[in-house]
Order: C-alpha cells, then structure tokens, then sequence
C-alpha cells in the first residue's frame, strides 16, 4: 500500500537520531579543536623559550664595545658561552649592560629570533647565582601564557648560576 504524503514514524525517529548525532560530533569537534589550539600555542612558546636557553647557553657571544658603548656585532650573536659548560663573565657583564637601555631590549627581540617566529612577542632572561641576580632583562609585561625554560651552568666569577628564560 502507498501512502503519499504521509511521514513513517520510523523515518522520524532516523531523523531526529541523526540531527542529534551531528550535533554531538560537531560540538565535540568545537571542544577539542580549542583545546588544541590552546595546546599548540604553549608547547610553542616553552618552545621558543628552549631555543633562546640554547642560544644563550651553547653559544659563543660577539660584542662591539665602542665608546664605553656595548653592542652585538653585526652577525648578533648574544651568546654567553666560553666552553659549556662555562659561561663567559665578559660576554655576561656586556649582557647586562646591553638589557639597561630598553630601546636595545626592543633589539634583543629581534636579535633573538622571536619577532619572526609568530606568536611570541618579549622575553625575560634572569641569571642568578645562590646569592644574587647577576642579570635581569626583560620586554614589557608578560602574557597570562609564557614559556619557560631553564639551564645550570658556570662561570668563573659567580660559580654555579641558573639561566631562566621565560617567553610570551
């Protein structure tokens, strides 16, 4: 028997079941697409905080020092390093001086690689003995979501310090 124009409830009901299917499966979707996003963006800048450590740490600096006036050379290497694990106390006392003036921590943002990296926009290098803070240099006021990375090493005038880098 035909019936035109009528609904079978059979087809009502398979109806209704795969709207509400759809709609788990996309509101599901819109949860875990988020926390993802979320996700990528942390593991990104604690990325960017690593690399800059590395830098750092790894790294043997190249100053200028003209006029009582300290700056990177052209290559821009802001590297600390003597020999790792030993840091340089010059290429250190010239970091320090370099973060005083914030026009060159505005540079350092560049010269560190984290304008071009898209997403992280300053830093904050802390050097620290047990007793003291030997360096402390950073760009404006950090994010709610910053990277962080941390390093041991030495240097002949402080002994063992710690290298903390945070990223936003």
């Amino acid at each position: 028997m035909i019936m035109k124009g009528q609904m079978i409830f059979e087809f009502v009901v398979a109806t209704l079941v795969f709207i509400v299917i759809v709609f788990s499966v996309v509101a599901m979707l819109n949860s875990t697409v988020s926390s993802f996003t979320s996700n990528y963006y942390r593991n990104h800048i604690n990325e960017e905080a690593m690399r800059v450590s590395e830098l750092l740490v790894h790294s043997v600096g190249q100053w200028n020092v003209v006029g009582g006036s300290v700056a990177p050379t052209l290559m821009g290497l802001l590297g600390l390093a003597e020999e790792w694990p030993v840091l340089d106390d010059v290429s250190v006392g010239y970091l320090s001086e370099y973060c005083k003036k914030p026009e060159q921590r505005e540079k350092m943002v560049r010269l560190l690689g984290l304008e071009s990296r898209g997403g992280a926009q300053g830093f904050r290098i802390v050097l620290s003995n047990a007793s003291q803070v030997i360096i402390d240099c950073s760009t404006g006021t950090p994010y709610l979501e910053q990277g962080y990375a941390e390093r041991f090493a030495y240097t002949r005038e402080s002994g063992l310090v710690r290298l903390g880098v945070y990223v936003w």
